[in-house]
């Protein structure tokens, strides 16, 4: 599984294969996904779900990651990067434990 995520919009995606098929799941408060159709080695349609989009892979930077890029027609591509997703154990989380107080 990899996990892709949008520093423009904080959406995260993961990509799995389920069942032979590329998918991709949503991270969030409305978890859904949608299956992908390969067009190419590095190209991908979105497919048996609105809207339309293309899904595209090349490696960026100088640690050749694997970028996707997402087009949806009318709309401005938008750019995911690799991310690793973290799951911090309880004794972690418990030092963050305290109040905190914004002001406004």
């Amino acid at each position: 599984m990899d996990t892709h995520d949008n520093p423009a919009t904080g959406s995260i995606w993961k990509l799995l294969v389920s069942e032979g098929k590329l998918r991709v799941n949503f991270v969030g408060a409305n978890p859904f996904g949608f299956e992908l159709a390969p067009l190419s080695a590095t190209h991908f349609r979105r497919i048996n779900s609105p809207p339309e989009a293309d899904v595209k892979f090349q490696q960026s930077g100088a640690d050749q990651r694997w970028v996707m890029q997402v087009e949806v027609p009318g709309q401005k591509p938008a750019l995911f990067t690799p991310t690793e997703l973290v799951a911090p154990s309880a004794a972690q989380l418990a030092e963050y434990v305290g109040d905190y107080y914004a002001r406004n």
